[in-house]
């Protein structure tokens, strides 16, 4: 149950599930009814309870609801039917109104009247049985009983509307002393209110009520179901030795520590099962459940011989559940293995403390689990305890599998244009469909790619760490800043030749991918990627992240420092000529190594063959590890709320990202990155010379003694590293600086604050929550079968 706010009191329902038993409560309360000119509710104030269980609700549960919504006092409830008010005295009344007027949005409408006690408590601050009853009252209608028809007056004068709530004169709230005698009579202040006839009746037949009691609890072991409400008492009877009416209401706010007694209520079975386990835990002496159905609730204590017991019932037509024997007395002493005490009634515990921190320390857990409740716990308990509080955190895995195709509408409704695209496969023999691949690129995404990041993809695969496994494949892209733009990504079941040369088809007609030769795709070379991207992109350029490349070259058997910083010299080789320099270099260090290199074509990994389209020479994929380590704990989430995650971090990264290029970099031509980059290589075109062969051509001398032939118009050097990024090189800015020109006005305008402006001015839009998310006519898929892989996973 949730208490909305004011504001929202006029919104609709929320949208419940086909079939749920959930409804929502719109209470007008604080008013009064009156009957003339026509039956209508004046005065007070509405507040409205969503998501309220119908199934059981009774008077006393809906007295319960409204005092946590803030509305106090002895309260009577009218239904609105037949053009009229009709008062509702009882939960089995209040049931069948549910069920007439609950319509297909699921809200019921109540008009709550509250006692004159309470009013007069409420208004003038002092208690109505406190009253001199010796001082003369005010005269009122017959019996003390509201006249609804006088009340109802319109026609009365003007000026009354200007008096006193409890004005003296002809007030239709004045009260006899009859009236009080009456109330004082049928009242326990120390009782929850049941109404004035409730307690005149309990007073007439007492004697009758306490023998029907004695009987049942006497016979009660017998364990035989009632046969008709005959067989229930009523919600009160004797109590204690005084013979007092009252009534103890289990409050589930001390569900944690609870404290039972004899004739104590409860809601459900559910609820008292729960406080019997918890009161069993407090004490140290674990019950067991000996009976339990639908009407009643059997504990005795585990020790033999103890005599502690205690049994519960449910009374027909309330649906409240009373203790009705309770032996408190233990015979056994205090143990520390408590069965009870077990991963499922600690995960439900303590799950708000997974949920405020879920990577909690399981070793301080598990210390706080036994300080707590004075108990032995494993470790694997622990384990599975926080497992459970998982589950009920983030839901079962399956459902939110049933929900995926709520959830793409949701998507493709808030974010139009957007890719999201499921794959499924025969699950049963029903014809049901179970879960496979899952991909996601949205709208905004795509757009801000296409016109503001060069022709570069990086792309990895990393183990999901669920309980269904799988693999998540990523797409990112470079932005003018050299910063990560993450493109797509999609869940399969592994990295394979079939998975990857799925996930680059739906990739390839996103971006509108035709000239291939223009892109460079960049990878650590994983399990059938290299044969699905010469199959989807077969003229595209093929990277492979040189620190991969190191890490097999290792394993290999060809280690040390010479041969490393040999590979790396000969892959950041600019042109042929020094990269065939560099490899008889390895060479003469280790033969055996550099023949290593032989069936690796070296435009996969060193510049000195890379294509020039892209503009980037990186070596690294460290784009994608990158994305990678900002998602690690959306890894661990379940389908939809990893989805969600990631969608939440790509939509506030873009919005972050545009919001400082427009504050912070408006007085810039260029993004930060590439300003550094540029400066660094002016510092080193210090020492080199300059020759000038006409307006365009040049020749530049290095310190070490190397010539380098410089083309401005072409934008071109023969060491190709202007060509390869887009940004002079040193050469080049040292025959800039002879030509009198500004070196830059010559870097590429990939790099430029309005490129880079134009690739983030899309947006990821915000989607609704669950509870609004529209129902579809197709039934989510099954949970995948393909599960973790054996072993750890790898980051």
């Amino acid at each position: 149950m949730s208490v909305r706010k004011k504001e929202l009191n006029d919104c609709a329902p929320p949208n419940y599930e086909k079939g749920s038993s959930l409804i929502t409560l719109k209470c007008h309360c604080g008013g009064l009814i009156f009957y003339t000119p026509q039956p209508h509710y004046k005065g007070g104030d509405v507040c409205v309870l969503d998501y309220v269980e119908s199934i059981g609700l009774s008077i006393f549960e809906m007295d319960r609801l409204t005092e946590d919504a803030g509305v106090f006092g002895h309260k009577v409830y009218y239904g609105w039917e037949n053009n009229s008010f009709k008062r509702i005295d009882n939960s089995r009344e209040l049931h069948g109104y549910i069920l007439r007027t609950a319509s297909s949005i699921r809200e019921v409408i109540l008009y709550l009247e509250i006692s004159f006690h309470e009013i007069l408590v409420h208004q003038l601050g002092n208690d109505a049985d406190k009253v001199d009853k010796n001082k003369e009252g005010p005269a009122s209608g017959k019996d003390g009983k509201h006249d609804h028809e006088e009340r109802g007056n319109d026609n009365s004068d003007s000026d009354s509307a200007n008096e006193s709530f409890f004005s003296a004169v002809d007030s239709d709230y004045n009260q006899s002393e009859e009236d009080d005698a009456d109330f004082n009579d049928n009242i326990d202040t120390n009782a929850e209110w049941f109404g004035v006839s409730h307690y005149k009746e309990l007073k007439t037949n007492l004697a009758k009520q306490g023998q029907v009691e004695a009987n049942l609890v006497q016979s009660e072991d017998n364990d035989v179901a009632p046969d008709s409400e005959s067989d229930f008492e009523s919600l009160h009877g004797s109590d204690d030795e005084n013979g007092s009416n009252r009534c103890v209401v289990f409050n589930p706010k001390d569900m944690d520590n609870p404290k039972l007694k004899l004739k104590m209520f409860f809601s459900t079975i559910k609820e008292c099962k729960l406080a019997i386990t918890n009161y069993s835990v407090r004490q140290g002496r674990p019950c067991k459940f000996v009976k339990q159905d639908l009407v009643r609730l059997r504990a005795k204590c585990r020790s033999e011989g103890c005599n502690w017991h205690i049994y519960a019932r449910k009374f027909a037509g309330e649906g409240s559940v009373q203790i009705r024997t309770f032996e408190d007395t233990h015979k056994c002493g205090f143990t520390y293995q408590n069965p009870l005490v077990n991963s499922g009634w600690v995960g439900r515990k303590y799950c708000e403390e997974f949920r405020s921190n879920p990577k909690v320390d399981v070793e301080h857990f598990r210390k706080t689990v036994i300080k707590e409740n004075k108990c032995s716990f494993t470790k694997k308990q622990t384990y599975r305890a926080r497992k459970k509080a998982l589950d009920i955190i983030h839901g079962s895995e399956s459902d939110q599998y049933s929900k995926l195709e709520a959830y793409m509408h949701e998507i493709q409704k808030s974010n139009p244009g957007s890719s999201i695209i499921l794959k499924t496969v025969d699950g049963t023999s029903k014809g049901q469909q179970r879960f496979q691949r899952l991909y996601m690129c949205f709208h905004g995404v795509k757009q801000g790619f296409l016109v503001g990041c060069r022709t570069l993809i990086g792309v990895d695969g990393t183990f999901l760490k669920g309980i269904a496994g799988g693999v998540l494949l990523i797409a990112v892209g470079l932005d003018g800043n050299n910063g990560i733009f993450p493109i797509a990504y999609a869940v399969v079941e592994g990295e394979n030749k079939e998975s990857w040369t799925w996930f680059f088809k739906l990739l390839k007609e996103d971006l509108k991918i035709e000239r291939d030769y223009e892109w460079t795709i960049m990878s650590d070379k994983q399990k059938g990627l290299v044969q699905a991207c010469i199959h989807v992109f077969p003229n595209a350029a093929h990277r492979f992240c040189v620190k991969h490349l190191h890490s097999n070259f290792s394993t290999a058997g060809f280690k040390g420092e010479a041969l490393r910083r040999a590979l790396w010299a000969a892959a950041k080789a600019t042109t042929p000529v020094e990269f065939v320099r560099k490899m008889e270099e390895m060479a003469a260090i280790d033969l055996d190594a550099a023949k290593w290199f032989d069936d690796k074509p070296p435009s996969q990994w060193s510049r000195a063959y890379f294509s020039t389209h892209s503009k980037c020479d990186m070596l690294l994929n460290n784009i994608c590890e990158c994305f990678n380590g900002k998602i690690l704990d959306a890894r661990e989430k379940p389908i939809i709320e990893m989805m969600e995650l990631l969608r939440l971090y790509m939509m506030q990264r873009m919005q972050q990202n545009r919001d400082i290029a427009r504050q912070k970099w408006k007085e810039y031509m260029y993004c930060p990155r590439i300003i550094e980059r540029v400066q660094k290589r002016m510092d080193k075109a210090t020492q080199c010379f300059p020759f000038k062969s006409n307006d365009d051509l040049y020749e530049v001398s290095c310190p070490y003694g190397d010539h380098y032939a410089v083309n401005i118009k072409e934008q071109t050097c023969s060491c190709r590293r202007w060509e390869l990024t887009g940004i002079p090189c040193p050469h080049a800015i040292a025959a800039l600086w002879l030509a009198k020109k500004d070196p830059m006005l010559y870097v590429s305008s990939w790099y430029t604050i309005e490129t880079y402006l134009k690739s983030y001015e899309g947006a990821i839009c915000p989607m609704n929550g669950e509870g609004n998310w529209e129902k579809t006519d197709v039934d989510g898929p099954k949970p995948p079968l393909y599960g973790k892989t054996a072993g750890r996973p790898k980051k």
